[in-house]
């Protein structure tokens, strides 16, 4: 899984009023979820964007006033008109307990039926997984060399040691389609 570190500034305020005060510093305001509980804090705008523009999922260091915290981005709140960032939901992760992301997915190798003049489909950009966060990678890669022409892969015929893939076992993450010439 990629890693990133993030700096926070606490926040002692909340709400909507709170919310607006910290938007207009150029910050994004925060909140950290965690069992001994939560952490408000506020994040400047391009440290946030360049979070959320990428398609991966990352690992966090957050440090806030001087703690330090593992954690992943769980939610965030876009504008529906303007198009900026309006709140962030991070999670704390317990190097001891799986977790659920979402993680990009790659094919690799060329498929069977390619070579014989069909085409490969990808169904899926995105799989959910579970597994310990030291074992995820930041990109699923699933082999479709062997799917031939007029078949699909479907979740339950892909398997990973260190984690497992947790969508229904008929959803599809690619096939293979005739070629149809016009």
């Amino acid at each position: 899984m990629n890693t990133l570190t993030l700096t926070g500034q606490p926040r002692t305020g909340t709400g909507t009023t709170e919310a607006k005060k910290v938007r207009a510093q150029q910050l994004v305001p925060a909140v950290l979820s965690r069992k001994a509980g939560a952490v408000h804090f506020a994040v400047e705008q391009l440290a946030a964007d360049k979070l959320t523009a990428s398609p991966h999922t990352h690992l966090i260091t957050l440090e806030v006033a001087g703690s330090s915290y593992t954690c992943i981005l769980k939610q965030l709140q876009i504008h529906p008109i303007h198009d900026y960032l309006m709140h962030l939901d991070f999670v704390e992760v317990d190097a001891k307990e799986p977790i659920e992301v979402e993680l990009p997915l790659k094919l690799k190798g060329t498929a069977e039926g390619v070579t014989v003049g069909g085409k490969l489909v990808q169904k899926q950009r995105k799989v959910k997984v579970r597994g310990l966060y030291t074992n995820l990678p930041a990109t699923v890669e699933v082999d479709v060399t062997a799917l031939r022409l007029g078949k699909s892969l479907k979740v339950r015929e892909v398997q990973f040691a260190d984690y497992q893939l947790t969508m229904a076992g008929d959803v599809q993450l690619a096939n293979m389609e005739i070629q149809r010439s016009l």
